[in-house]
């Protein structure tokens, strides 16, 4: 072997063990493998609680905590309807989440069933992004043409293409914003409805009076989501 083939074999094999090192040592904080110890909670229909942040669902918008959706016999919840759905699917199996290639800031999330927005696209608890690619379009489909969820009942007005909390429904009963705050640690978090201790805080006489329709809004205003108390 000449030297300049032991040179190149050299560079190939430093070549090599740098990559390895690199990849050993490469953030991957935005890749999150769960097993069912690990902490993983519903925030809305649309968001988890993972690895002590909020994530956001990739391709889906569920409706808000505090909106109602409408029916030819009145209103219903349909935004706490669609978070505990969702709190259902991860209930039994751990979600693996990691972050969208191309979408900053948002998620996509497996159980063994699969992916989780396409679950709720394909059974009509949460509508699909626009951004979305077809596959998330055909699993909307599926819940319109079967009358499921947030497709269900009749439009009023005629309109038919549009889930029914993008509907004005200001004429239906009006519901109490269902997000919360709560004190600790000398700071204010806010609580939704499919938190863990959601009904033992709801009676709680610390908590602050200031009420939010959606998990956004309390996010906006500078609030995160109040990690629930790990068991001893």
């Amino acid at each position: 072997m000449n030297v300049s083939s032991v040179h190149r074999s050299c560079l190939l094999l430093l070549s090599a063990v740098s990559g390895l090192l690199l990849g050993g040592c490469s953030d991957r904080s935005d890749d999150i493998r769960l097993s069912r110890s690990d902490a993983v909670f519903t925030i809305d229909g649309d968001t988890l609680f993972v690895d002590g942040h909020a994530r956001d669902l990739f391709g889906i918008d569920a409706p808000e905590l505090g909106q109602t959706c409408a029916t030819p016999k009145g209103g219903y919840a349909c935004g706490e309807e669609a978070a505990f759905e969702l709190d259902k699917l991860i209930l039994l199996d751990a979600p693996d989440c990691s972050k969208h290639d191309s979408v900053s800031g948002k998620f996509e999330c497996v159980i063994p069933n699969g992916n989780l927005a396409l679950f709720l696209l394909e059974t009509g608890f949460v509508a699909v992004k626009p951004d979305a690619p077809s596959n998330y379009f055909e699993r909307q489909n599926t819940a319109k043409d079967r009358g499921l969820g947030i497709w269900r009942g009749t439009y009023p007005d005629g309109i038919r293409e549009m889930p029914h909390y993008q509907v004005d429904v200001s004429r239906l009963e009006t519901r109490i914003c269902p997000v919360f705050l709560v004190p600790r640690n000398d700071e204010f978090w806010y609580v939704t409805p499919t938190h863990p201790d959601y009904r033992k805080l709801q009676t709680s006489k610390s908590k602050d009076t200031r009420r939010f329709c959606s998990d956004d809004a309390a996010r906006a205003a500078g609030f995160n989501w109040l990690p629930p108390k790990r068991s001893p």
